[in-house]
């Protein structure tokens, strides 16, 4: 494998992890959102 297929590929699998990433976070604070509006509509009554 030379420097270039190394570098192509660690940035494909980067891009990857990173898209996951992205897309778990958004998950968890939507998550967060959700539950937080929750107790505050909660606590209101």
């Amino acid at each position: 494998m030379t420097m270039g297929m190394l570098m192509h590929y660690g940035g494909a699998a980067g891009a990857v992890l990173g898209i996951i990433i992205m897309l778990f976070l958004s998950k968890v604070f939507a998550v967060q959102r959700s539950k937080l509006k929750k107790d505050i509509s909660s606590s209101e009554k």
